[in-house]
């Protein structure tokens, strides 16, 4: 079984009113998932914040203005939220993006990093991963910016 298809999705807090997303959408995640283009592979990377390894892993996106990595924790399975906005709108504006993740944070709750090292950025659960990326691109091709990916 795929690692996503026991979660569920998460559903923001319905009082607070999303931004409108970007319109233009990425052309090669779409040609990525219909299969035109061979899809991304997996690398891991190792990072070390306050002493204690971070195992990274990156699923390498093509954007018309060069490559962007979206970036899944493997100690916590935080997915970032910051990495998966670029990917999908990589010409969205810097309001586009903050106003997208101002959304995020006061929608839902964060992934726990308690007792982690922190790294930059705004990282989710899997679950609210999946929902945002069913936003950013059609139900079918959402599971490449939820960065499914196994060791």
């Amino acid at each position: 079984m795929p690692a996503a298809e026991h979660l569920r999705v998460a559903v923001p807090k319905p009082e607070i009113p999303r931004p409108t997303l970007p319109t233009e959408v990425n052309p090669h995640i779409t040609s990525t998932m219909d299969g035109t283009s061979d899809p991304p592979s997996v690398q891991f990377q190792v990072l070390f914040r306050d002493g204690i390894a971070v195992t990274l892993a990156r699923v390498k996106v093509r954007t018309p203005g060069g490559p962007v990595y979206i970036l899944r924790r493997m100690d916590t399975g935080a997915i970032s939220v910051t990495t998966m906005f670029r990917a999908a709108f990589p010409t969205a504006s810097e309001e586009a993006a903050e106003a997208e993740n101002n959304w995020i944070k006061l929608s839902f709750a964060a992934a726990d990093q308690s007792g982690r090292p922190h790294l930059p950025g705004h990282w989710v659960t899997p679950d609210v991963a999946l929902y945002l990326a069913e936003g950013y691109v059609s139900p079918e091709r959402h599971r490449l910016l939820a960065c499914e990916c196994r060791p």
